[in-house]
């Protein structure tokens, strides 16, 4: 295996960049009644031969229409195929097929094509959840820390920071929190996998799919933080994910091992926004020992 690159290839720089605003979409241009009947859904591409205002798919990432629409293919756009010079060459229209769809119905659509790739990328353990986790007999901060996660998972808002020293079910308890919302958009990683997954992404194509999993998704957990090699790449690729999250008030779960401070202070200052976050000190004697003991 040939060794992963500090920094991304020249070509995915753009890739990081947010994804443009679609257009606002416009009326369709006026066409004769018998090629909208006869016209049949295709790929957009370079070598289309369809008949002038065809309407072809538009791949808009985060789109609003149903998943599994065969004419717009979950964008909720079309654009249609006219000559260069046509007024309306290049602008956008609505989906007819999806424009029944109320925003309930297409919420709920684009979440569960979006659950199933999420899955792909989780790291879960079943047997970690609240009822498994003995907090009776454990260290104060341990017991706090169990109880504050338990009420996070019933309404996951904010940021949750659990930190401390090694041992102390702090893994336990995120993977609870996973486990507790599997009915929401949960994405969780350990730290050092989700660096190796962006670097492969440039491979195989999925580098923006999981970065675009990490800034949006309804809950991130990342755990283990601080164990990556801290090359400069893998600090920019934290702080574009977490700034993300913290401009748009996302849900997120941070564990690792030590004191806030270990991080860059523009990653601490964030952690330790009182408005947003709540810090959990986790500290006392190894958990994983007395479990098993």
């Amino acid at each position: 295996m040939k060794p992963a690159p500090d920094a991304p290839p020249p070509a995915a720089a753009e890739a990081e960049a947010d994804a443009p605003q679609a257009p606002t979409p416009t009326p369709c241009p006026a066409e004769p009644r018998s090629n909208a009947s006869t016209a049949k859904p295709q790929h957009a591409s370079a070598s289309s031969t369809s008949a002038p205002g065809h309407p072809l798919p538009l791949v808009y990432e985060g789109g609003g229409g149903n998943p599994d629409c065969s004419l717009c293919h979950g964008s909720g756009y079309l654009r249609c195929d006219l000559p260069v010079d046509h007024p309306d060459f290049g602008k956008l229209h609505h989906c007819p097929d999806c424009a029944h769809l109320t925003e309930e119905e297409r919420l709920k659509k684009t979440y569960a094509a979006k659950q199933r790739r999420i899955e792909a990328y989780t790291v879960t353990r079943p047997e970690q959840t609240f009822d498994t986790f003995d907090a009776r007999t454990v260290a104060p901060a341990i017991r706090e820390a169990y109880h504050i996660a338990r009420r996070f998972a019933e309404a996951p808002s904010g940021w949750l920071v659990l930190h401390g020293n090694p041992g102390t079910g702090k893994s336990h308890l995120a993977g609870a929190i996973v486990n507790r919302c599997r009915d929401t958009l949960a994405l969780s990683l350990v730290m050092p996998d989700l660096l190796e997954l962006l670097r492969s992404g440039f491979d195989d194509d999925s580098y923006g799919e999981v970065l675009g999993f990490c800034r949006d998704v309804r809950l991130l957990v990342l755990d283990d933080m601080g164990t990556e090699s801290p090359t400069p790449w893998a600090q920019e690729k934290l702080f574009q994910i977490l700034n993300h999250r913290y401009n748009h008030r996302l849900p997120t779960v941070l564990v690792f091992n030590g004191a806030i401070d270990d991080f860059e202070p523009r990653i601490a200052s964030r952690m330790t926004d009182s408005a947003l976050s709540t810090v959990v000190s986790v500290y006392g004697e190894d958990y994983r020992r007395r479990s098993s003991g």
